[in-house]
């Protein structure tokens, strides 16, 4: 007759230093990939943002234009 171990709770799990520094690294990576995620949208976004404005202001342009004419000026 035999135990069976269906749960256990290590504390103070010492992980070797190569495995700890590999694990930080690629938390470290996946942090970096994260915030050029971030940066890339919020610059797609400004970008829009300045395609919409020069839209309008092409737009604005070219009705101001329209109603000008020689007799006008």
């Amino acid at each position: 007759m035999g135990f069976i171990v269906e749960e256990a709770l290590l504390r103070n799990v010492k992980m070797p230093d190569t495995l700890q520094a590999a694990i930080q690294n690629k938390l470290k990576t996946e942090q970096e990939n994260q915030q050029m995620k971030f940066v890339l949208e919020k610059e797609r976004q400004e970008a829009e943002r300045k395609r919409i404005e020069a839209q309008g202001i092409a737009d604005s342009q070219k009705i101001i234009s329209g109603g000008l004419s020689n007799q006008v000026l």
